[in-house]
Order: structure tokens, then C-alpha cells, then sequence
């Protein structure tokens, strides 16, 4: 099983900060030494209080740092999808935001989905177009297709078009700054602006194979007539929370959301 932790820094430290690698890889090992963990001064292995054992492979170029997370007997004993040890370097990053952009985790799946379909928008061109946009900039809302009756849960459906919007990050960002769970309330971008760094909340852009959410293009389909499988050029997720989960679709000349929610 592996995970990869991806981050990218305001700048290249590589050259701006000479020894800045070897430093955070010491810093991460410090951190999880401290949080009880065995590391193998030998093989660099790390062992926590289940003896499960990880390897960790720390990745660099440019600004973009990469640690992959490598095991072969872990195990969960909870509904738990990642190993407390990649929660702990998330939150070494968190804990250190300032100097990064984003940070995002991908699974072994998720990994070769993108490597298999290509990603071809990212965490960071969302970041990079907020951040080039105005706090009151005009943002069309998003078309509600369809909101679900909430019991316990709810699926709603939003859609724009390309007449509206430049591409498809435009409309996912109209959606960040419309859609709030069955609500179409605007929210100014200085929450976005202003934060700073990017996690996976703005939207994790993982490409997807139609068979992947058979289950979603189904209720798509019979809900809106106009939407024809053949016509999807694109799927990406874009949240995979435990009670939000939302998938993008580019369809030529329309892009639609599929956001699955509840609050229980």
C-alpha cells in the first residue's frame, strides 16, 4: 500500500535554501520520533506501537516535495482509510503552512489514476487563479439543476456552460463561491484569498473513469434527460470526504457537479 503526501512551497528551496530538504526530512522523522515511533537508524524504516512498518521516500524537484508512504502489513482496526502516520506529517505540514501552498494525499488508486488518464488541472491552477482574481469580482452562479430531499442525506446537481464561464475551473470556482449544500448564498473570496494555503476542501481534481462512478452518471442520467454518457469528456473528483463527496463533469460545452452530502 503507499500514500504520497504532495506539497509545494512558495519557493524553490532547493536553491533559495541550500540543506532545506535534508533539514525537513529531519524535522518529519524528529516529529514522529517524538509521537513514538521506531525509526531504523540502518534502512530508515519506521515502525509504530502495532508493528506496523512504513517506508518513507522523500521526493524532490523544484518546488514540489513529494513523500511516499510505503507499507505491507498495515491494518486498520477503524473505518480509518489512512495510517495515523500519514496523518502526522500532514499535520507537520499544517502546522507549517506558511510556507507552502497546498497539500493534498493520494492513495495507491488515486496515484494510478493519474498516471493511467492524466490530471490535467490541478490543486495549484485553482490556487493560482484565485489568487488572481478580486475579493468583489463579479462570479455567475451556478444553475441548480436538482436538490435532493434531505433524509439523512442529499444529492444535489448544478451545471454552467461554457458561454459562461472561461473554463472548467472557472465554474468550479463559482461553485466554491455559491454552492453551499442545497444553499446558492454568495460568499466573497477573502476566506479564500486570505487563507493562504490550499488543502483538499478547494477541490483535489482527481481524474476518474466513467466505470469509477457508474452509480453517479446513473442518477445523472435519469435525472437530466439532456445528459448523454457519450457526451462526458471528463470526470474529476473533487472531494472525497466521509459526508461530502463532489464529481465534476466536463461535458464538451457544459460542466455539471454531483455533490453527495449529509450533516448526520
Amino acid at each position: 500500500m503507499k500514500w504520497q503526501i504532495r506539497t509545494q512551497y512558495t519557493k524553490d528551496i532547493s536553491t533559495t535554501y541550500p540543506g532545506q530538504m535534508r533539514a525537513i526530512q529531519h524535522e518529519i522523522r524528529t516529529f514522529l520520533d517524538e509521537r513514538d515511533y521506531k525509526i531504523d537508524p540502518q534502512s530508515h524504516g519506521i515502525t509504530d506501537s502495532r508493528s506496523n512498518q512504513f517506508l518513507l521516500a522523500f521526493v524532490y524537484q523544484e518546488s514540489v516535495l513529494e513523500i511516499n508512504v510505503t507499507t505491507e502489513n498495515w491494518q486498520s482496526f477503524t473505518q480509518v482509510h489512512r495510517p495515523q502516520i500519514v496523518l502526522l506529517i500532514e499535520d507537520y505540514f499544517k502546522s507549517n503552512s506558511q510556507f507552502w501552498y497546498y497539500l493534498e494525499t493520494l492513495n495507491e488508486a488515486e496515484l494510478a489514476d493519474i498516471q493511467d488518464l492524466g490530471r490535467t488541472w490541478t490543486p495549484l491552477d485553482i490556487k493560482v487563479r484565485l489568487a488572481s482574481m478580486q475579493i468583489d469580482q463579479d462570479i455567475p452562479k451556478p444553475k441548480v439543476e436538482m436538490l435532493g430531499d434531505y433524509t439523512y442525506q442529499q444529492t444535489d446537481l448544478y451545471s454552467g456552460t461554457t458561454a459562461e464561464y472561461h473554463d472548467i475551473i472557472d465554474f468550479w470556482i463559482s461553485f466554491l463561491t455559491w454552492g453551499t449544500h442545497a444553499n446558492i448564498e454568495f460568499n466573497d473570496l477573502s476566506y479564500f484569498l486570505c487563507k493562504g494555503w490550499f488543502d483538499p476542501f478547494h477541490g483535489s481534481c482527481i481524474p476518474k473513469r466513467s466505470s469509477e462512478v457508474a452509480k453517479e452518471i446513473n442518477l445523472i442520467t435519469n435525472k437530466l434527460k439532456w445528459v448523454r454518457e457519450e457526451n462526458i469528456k471528463g470526470i474529476y473528483q473533487m472531494r472525497k470526504e466521509w459526508d461530502d463527496c463532489i464529481f465534476l463533469f466536463d461535458m464538451n460545452d457544459t460542466f455539471l457537479i454531483y455533490n453527495w452530502w449529509t450533516s448526520e
